[in-house]
């Protein structure tokens, strides 16, 4: 009672300016963001695998397991963020291998994202949690995700606050719930 919880989408290239400004008491994110910005403070909460996620004309469509060098050459369809792009060239790139990756589209819009794979307009990325939800829910797109082998690119879902911020009343009672309810789920 009488607590006011704001829950906002947003880029996350904007996250570190907001959580030191404090515009924001604490952030949920899919990286790291002390890598982008050393005043801030990440704690992992779970680490899942990403699947890649095709049209139905991919000629790896009917696979259920890639080798990740087979991405090299493809064109992706990813996220509008620096730390999705960052992910990709991992992945794909981790030797630094030359050249420019081939980005299709960038968009943080998943309907349009969806669109644009069923379209066969590139490879897109997806966490195992996501491909399960959308599993259950029969989403036609999401039947056969193919798991990606040969690396070590999974990322951890992150609680990232400003460093040296304590956190008071509600907000330290959220941000402590969330990292108790997630070390339960693992």
């Amino acid at each position: 009672p009488g607590v006011r919880v704001a829950q906002r989408l947003v880029e996350i290239n904007d996250l570190p300016e907001m959580l030191i400004s404090e515009e924001i008491d604490f952030a949920l994110a899919p990286c790291p963001l002390d890598e982008c910005d050393a005043r801030i403070e990440s704690r992992p909460l779970y680490t899942e695998e990403f699947f890649a996620i095709v049209g139905w004309d991919h000629p790896f469509r009917d696979r259920k397991v890639i080798d990740v060098s087979e991405l090299i050459g493809q064109r992706f369809i990813c996220n509008f963020s620096e730390s999705d792009l960052e992910f990709l060239r991992k992945l794909v790139q981790p030797d630094a291998v030359t050249g420019e990756l081939d980005v299709m589209l960038q968009s943080n819009e998943p309907l349009v994202v969806k669109r644009m794979v069923e379209c066969g307009g590139g490879v897109a990325f997806m966490p195992g949690r996501v491909v399960l939800r959308r599993l259950e829910t029969g989403d036609p797109i999401m039947q056969k995700p193919i798991r990606i082998t040969g690396h070590d690119q999974n990322t951890p879902t992150c609680i990232c606050k400003k460093k040296n911020r304590t956190l008071e009343g509600a907000a330290a009672g959220l941000y402590q719930h969330v990292i108790d309810y997630c070390a339960n789920e693992n």
